[in-house]
């Protein structure tokens, strides 16, 4: 069984690791990691996203699992994994559940990457990861069920690489 941390949208303004014991689950709106501030996921966290729910990193997020304990960032109605997080019987998620991994140019590059992790039902609006003016890698990685793209880059050059994107409405990988 996992705990469960609900939070809704607000600033984050201090490091923090956030381990595999619980099921992170966003209740609503928008969560920023603030510019300088490091966050670090470690293999197997869930993180479940409400709907029209989306995290901005303006600092840096170092979100790398393993082939066998991915990180997965998923719909609050995805109960396949972390369980019934919404209380209402198994359901599945939907493309567009949730919003997007959004990435800035204020972004920490070399201390930011997506390895190892699964996105899925995302995509409510412009792609279920979006970098603007940001080099985020992005490898080994599933991107999937997303109700727009699968990946928005503007002004990017980031590293995609080794990545299964599969069930995306419009296209796996947009760049401008």
């Amino acid at each position: 069984t996992f705990n469960h941390i609900e939070f809704s949208a607000g600033n984050l303004a201090r490091n923090l690791e956030l381990s595999s014991d619980n099921v992170y689950y966003q209740v609503s709106g928008a969560a920023t990691i603030n510019t300088g501030v490091s966050v670090r996921v470690q293999p197997g966290v869930i993180w479940k996203f409400g709907t029209g729910s989306y995290l901005t990193i303006a600092g840096a997020m170092n979100a790398t699992g393993t082939a066998t304990s991915k990180i997965i960032f998923t719909s609050y109605r995805d109960d396949s994994v972390g369980g019934d997080t919404n209380g209402d019987g198994f359901s599945e998620g939907a493309a567009g559940d949730w919003s997007s991994l959004s990435y800035g140019s204020t972004v920490i590059d070399f201390l930011t990457s997506l390895d190892h992790v699964e996105v899925r039902y995302g995509g409510a609006s412009t792609a279920a990861i979006y970098q603007n003016s940001a080099n985020v890698a992005i490898t080994n990685s599933v991107i999937r069920d997303s109700a727009t793209a699968g990946i928005f880059l503007s002004s990017s050059s980031a590293l995609i690489e080794n990545n299964d994107i599969s069930s995306v409405a419009t296209t796996a990988i947009y760049s401008q």
